[in-house]
């Protein structure tokens, strides 16, 4: 006779009640019929609490969380969304589907351990990302009441020694685009585009509108609308679009575009370049012609200075160096 929580059972005659795992208790009879009836009150009293705590979300399943959490973050962009559900299918994998109340910053430590198994074998900053996305979902856990306390307080990424960013110079960026139209008129304009406005990939296979002075596109990240003027160099690549809302690209995966980004690449004998690297390299360009970290930082869609300049320090450091020494009596 026993529920998924509760038991009874008889050892020397008198009978117990285990609650979960190793929690005893004695009803003190060797009576069969007196046995069950306790036990039937107790139960009775203990499930109605736990119904309470349910009411109260302390007992909502991680499951049941996970589920709800990656429905709400659906208006998040794509890549947020796939972030979300890793972070959080790796934890459920580590945890299992237990109630929220058994997470605490000891099981927190645990899973920090249990990334880096051999069963997951995440690099450093892999787990970084999820502990990044576990510590939004676990604000929203408190917020709706299904934790109490915040156990993610105490849970620590891992340091990691940051990258500077990978760019091209200036030959390699209109060899690499003249390749490009060898191979497709299509991505030649992408690529230029891309190298002119600072667009990322997703952007690019995207729509957007091509006025006569700027190129407005929907960021996907943030969702907000971004205007880049349109560079003189920029033109001869756009003419033949035309004005109006215009898709450059046929894909609509970006990671076609991606592949055929890969091929130009092939043919151009570049390596270590990426649709994102075209990003970094609009920047870094911006840099080196003397525009403004802050100028910059709005054409890339950043959501503070700070990101911007914290990204290109070793590059800023540069910069500063060549200021002071402008100084010279």
């Amino acid at each position: 006779m026993y529920n998924m929580t509760m038991r009874l059972w008889r050892r020397n005659g008198v009978f117990y009640i285990t609650f979960k795992r190793g929690d005893h208790r004695s009803l003190k009879t060797k009576d069969p019929v007196l046995a069950q009836k306790l036990y039937n009150e107790i139960e009775k009293e203990y499930l109605a609490g736990r119904l309470r705590r349910i009411e109260r979300g302390e007992l909502k399943l991680f499951a049941d969380f996970k589920s709800e959490y990656l429905n709400v973050r659906r208006e998040k962009a794509l890549n947020t969304q796939r972030a979300d559900k890793l972070a959080l299918e790796k934890f459920q994998q580590f945890l299992g589907n237990k109630p929220m109340a058994h997470i605490s910053p000891k099981k927190l430590d645990e899973f920090r351990s249990f990334l880096k198994t051999s069963g997951s074998r995440l690099m450093e900053s892999s787990c970084n990302n999820h502990i990044r996305h576990l510590k939004i979902a676990k604000k929203k856990a408190i917020k709706s009441g299904y934790l109490k306390t915040n156990p993610m307080e105490e849970f620590k990424q891992y340091r990691v020694d940051k990258r500077k960013p990978v760019f091209m110079t200036k030959e390699e960026v209109k060899f690499f685009i003249n390749i490009a139209g060898d191979y497709c008129p299509e991505m030649q304009t992408a690529i230029a585009i891309q190298y002119y406005t600072g667009m990322g990939r997703a952007e690019v296979t995207t729509a957007m509108n091509i006025g006569p002075d700027v190129i407005t596109y929907r960021r996907i990240k943030t969702k907000k609308m971004i205007s880049v003027p349109i560079a003189d160099a920029l033109r001869p690549y756009i003419l033949r679009l035309g004005r109006g809302i215009k898709k450059l690209v046929p894909w609509k995966n970006p990671r076609t575009y991606s592949k055929h980004f890969a091929e130009i690449c092939k043919l151009a004998e570049l390596t270590g370049i990426s649709p994102h690297k075209i990003r970094h390299t609009f920047a870094t360009h911006l840099l080196d012609a003397g525009v403004d970290l802050k100028t910059i930082s709005e054409l890339m869609d950043h959501s503070s200075i700070n990101i911007t300049s914290e990204f290109y320090a070793h590059l800023t450091e540069g910069k500063k160096k060549q200021a002071v020494n402008k100084l010279n009596l």
